[in-house]
């Protein structure tokens, strides 16, 4: 298919080739190698989409990209339909393993989504303290804390309830021991057949030691709840006062970017101003799901986020100026003119 419409390109006279918006280092691979098949010699500019983390949708790290579209003799490389901030910090690493020409393409940028992307660098750069992460991890512990003391309780109960039972079977066991404690009397005086007196010794030896072998696991069944206990107790020492300490920590670095966070909270109000009702409840609402970026530019025929390749109806609806959301990735998908 690369090589079918590279021939006709070249038959038109074209002075260069642009393979834009790729989401896959398959379908760069594809599209320079149709292109040369077809005979091209002229240059073949190669341009990806990324995440903030600098993969494609498919998971593909753009240096390595880079570097397989080098190694195939692409004239350039580069990225579009990225956050301007995102295409800085990935094409500022790229330069620092390749000789190549790089492109910038960013888009154009959505003033809302702009400043709410600076807000939620920060959030996230605060989340990815080890203060926050300790913080949370006893705050998490110590709220589940009642649920595993409560289950220990049951447990307890559950063990006195077996102690209650074993102690009503010893009891007539020993009431049925007791029954023997004449037997010389009972064999010489009433004539008891020994053969039924050693029938029954043998049936209460057999009880004896099956309660001593229940008795046994029911202390074998203590000592691992009380060390269990004692585990649970003392983590929650532990993590009582992991919780005090990093909580006053993790409140020192959010009081450290407390005025940053204010003023893009601030911007953020003023530029909401600008945005309709409905579409700004339908952003906060995607943002809630942590989905970002929440609106997205289309300069293909695919969602520059996940790659999901659009209907035709959805590209007649973008090309006239309509607001679209992905199928896949759920994103809000537009279309400048």
């Amino acid at each position: 298919l690369y090589a079918e419409q590279a021939a006709v390109l070249l038959d038109a006279g074209v002075d260069l080739f642009l393979v834009e918006s790729v989401m896959a280092m398959a379908e760069a691979r594809a599209a320079v190698l149709g292109i040369r098949k077809a005979g091209g010699d002229k240059p073949i500019l190669v341009t990806c989409y990324c995440d903030e983390e600098g993969r494609t949708p498919t998971g593909t790290d753009v240096l390595a990209c880079a570097i397989v579209m080098q190694g195939m003799g692409a004239a350039a490389f580069g990225l579009n339909c990225v956050d301007p901030a995102v295409a800085e910090e990935q094409l500022t690493r790229l330069h620092q393993y390749t000789d190549m020409p790089l492109i910038a393409e960013p888009s154009a940028g959505i003033p809302l989504q702009e400043a709410d992307g600076r807000l939620r660098a920060i959030e996230q750069k605060i989340s990815a303290t080890d203060e926050r992460k300790k913080y949370v991890t006893a705050r998490k512990f110590l709220e589940k804390a009642p649920e595993k003391l409560d289950a220990l309780d049951a447990r307890a109960a559950e063990f006195k309830r077996a102690f209650e039972r074993l102690e009503k079977k010893y009891a007539e066991i020993a009431d049925t021991i007791k029954d023997y404690e004449n037997l010389d009397e009972m064999v010489d005086e009433q004539g008891g057949e020994i053969s039924f007196y050693k029938k029954s010794a043998s049936q209460i030896s057999d009880s004896l030691r099956a309660l001593k072998a229940e008795i046994n696991r029911l202390v074998s069944q203590i000592e691992s709840a009380s060390a269990e206990y004692q585990a649970a107790k003392k983590q929650t020492i532990a993590m009582q006062k992991q919780y005090k300490e990093y909580k006053v920590r993790y409140a020192e670095i959010k009081e450290a970017h407390a005025g940053e966070i204010k003023k893009l909270e601030d911007e953020l109000a003023v530029l909401a101003k600008d945005v309709p009702k409905d579409t700004l409840a339908k952003y906060t609402a995607k943002r809630k799901e942590k989905l970002f970026p929440v609106v997205c530019e289309v300069s293909s025929n695919r969602c520059p986020q996940c790659g999901m390749e659009l209907s035709i109806a959805e590209q007649a609806k973008l090309s006239d100026g309509t607001f679209i959301e992905c199928d896949s990735c759920r994103r809000i998908l537009f279309k400048r003119k």
